[in-house]
């Protein structure tokens, strides 16, 4: 970067006012929220408003003492966390300046639900001892305030067993004060330490944490179908992109096509797998579809229903990200006219509501019809769902079709997902992307931040597609 060039954008990032930015994020974020979330006025969820003002304030709090890019950063993640939603949230593109880390000289790995100590070039701290508490406090509640605090969603197993190994990994968090002194456990005897804190490079950072992160990475699968050689089908389906014109959509459009035009050797295999790695939802459209064909709409109408109800909440914004999908859909006006005619329908119902001045529109029950009767067909093939903590919204939707048709789920608990639906994005004019729920299910079977659980869990890496195969061929 040439010096003039480089010294002008050292004095524009000096004179970022990083407080004023934090408050405009908070203010727009809790403005769109009160304008289109369905929470602030639904009356079965009376503490969302509570849970938003809390959140605002806080983040008011945290502002007026942000004085750079990670603390606006973390207090957006903050803010985010504390809504449990991954389908609600804030956060801000990448900073000006390189991050900068701090480690107290040794990194742990969370197993068993205890921190061991994995890596030390500090005196006194050993590999394979256990961390038992710091400053007075145990490991899990120092998890919950320090990490689950600025993550969300930390009731879930899979959250937790994913993020807890990160409470003494290097940190940029400015939000969260050293810790001062942990006493460790080895062998029947206990030592206390006090830390010293001390640079790191991000890239010694990520080095340290490799085993662990090896063991947790999240792998996404491809969007295809394979014969293995027992003669056994794998349906990858990492994806369920809603846009049937984006290429993901076209995708899997061609995977189930494939799917059913090779439905009878499916049903005759040994096994066939429906791989989620990575899969964290869109449309549920693509898994009906492919269990349909597989197993016969007549036994899968019926199951596909996850609500016994829908309300909207109605807001311009809605609107126009409804009309949206108007176009998004168009081209399947000839294949999949139900899915065109239920999206138009959707249109005009949240315009007549806007018009009306109604907050919360109630989806017609046959916005969506299904098809009565149609075929089942017998399968022998023995079925199987793999899930990752990836999994939720639409893909929790998939493994609720998938398991009511007799898979087996295996693999790792999933996500979760609360009854809030149906995202639109938008940026602020400081950069930051706000996600926002437009819809909420009434009366769904699987509760609000309810995770599916696997009947034989994968404790190995997530990435090892051929263990993964060769473990599953054993159940």
């Amino acid at each position: 970067m040439p010096l003039l060039m480089s010294m002008a954008l050292s004095v524009a990032v000096a004179d970022t006012d990083w407080g004023a930015k934090l408050k405009r994020d908070a203010d727009r974020f809790r403005a769109v929220v009160l304008d289109s979330h369905p929470g602030p006025v639904d009356p079965e969820n009376p503490r969302f408003r509570e849970t938003l003002e809390r959140a605002h304030a806080r983040a008011l709090e945290r502002a007026r003492t942000t004085t750079s890019h990670v603390h606006r950063f973390w207090a957006l993640w903050e803010l985010t966390a504390a809504f449990d939603d991954g389908h609600l949230g804030i956060l801000t593109p990448d900073g000006p300046a390189p991050r900068a880390y701090h480690w107290a000289g040794f990194v742990t790995r969370f197993a068993d639900g205890r921190h061991v100590v994995s890596h030390s070039e500090e005196p006194g701290i050993v590999v394979g001892a256990t961390v038992a508490a710091c400053d007075g406090r145990d490991t899990a509640s120092l998890a919950a305030e320090r990490v689950g605090r600025f993550h969300g969603k930390w009731t879930l197993r899979s959250y937790r067993e994913r993020l807890s190994g990160s409470l003494f990994m290097p940190s940029d968090n400015p939000w969260n004060a050293p810790l001062t002194r942990c006493t460790f456990e080895r062998g029947g005897a206990t030592r206390d330490v006090v830390l010293r804190w001390r640079p790191i490079s991000a890239d010694r950072m990520w080095k340290l944490g490799e085993a662990e992160h090896k063991a947790r990475v999240r792998h996404r699968s491809p969007v295809s179908l394979e014969r293995l050689s027992d003669g056994s089908f794998w349906v990858n389906m990492g994806s369920f992109e809603a846009d049937p014109q984006s290429e993901q959509g076209r995708a899997l459009t061609a995977l189930n096509a494939e799917i059913a035009a090779r439905a009878d050797e499916i049903r005759r295999s040994p096994r066939v797998v429906f791989d989620l790695r990575g899969n964290n939802g869109g449309s549920s459209s693509w898994i009906n579809q492919a269990a349909g064909a597989i197993w016969g709409e007549g036994a899968v109408n019926g199951r596909t229903h996850v609500s016994e109800g829908v309300d909207w909440r109605v807001s311009d914004a809605n609107v126009a990200a409804v009309r949206e999908y108007q176009r998004m859909f168009e081209g399947k006006r000839e294949s999949d006219p139900a899915i065109y005619k239920g999206v138009n329908a959707l249109a005009e119902g949240l315009t007549r509501a806007r018009a009306q001045g109604v907050q919360l529109w109630r989806e017609p029950d046959d916005l969506w019809p299904e098809p009565e009767g149609g075929p089942v067909h017998a399968v022998s093939a023995k079925a199987f769902v793999f899930t990752d903590e990836d999994c939720a919204s639409a893909c929790l939707d998939a493994v609720d079709v998938l398991t009511a048709m007799g898979a087996t789920q295996v693999g790792r608990e999933t996500s979760a997902d609360t009854l809030y639906m149906e995202t639109r994005d938008e940026t602020t004019a400081d950069g930051a992307r706000i996600w926002v729920p437009m819809k909420v299910y009434r009366g769904r079977p699987r509760g609000s931040n309810v995770p599916a659980t696997p009947k034989h869990e994968w404790t190995g890496a997530l990435g090892d597609t051929a263990g993964i195969r060769r473990w599953i061929a054993s159940l």
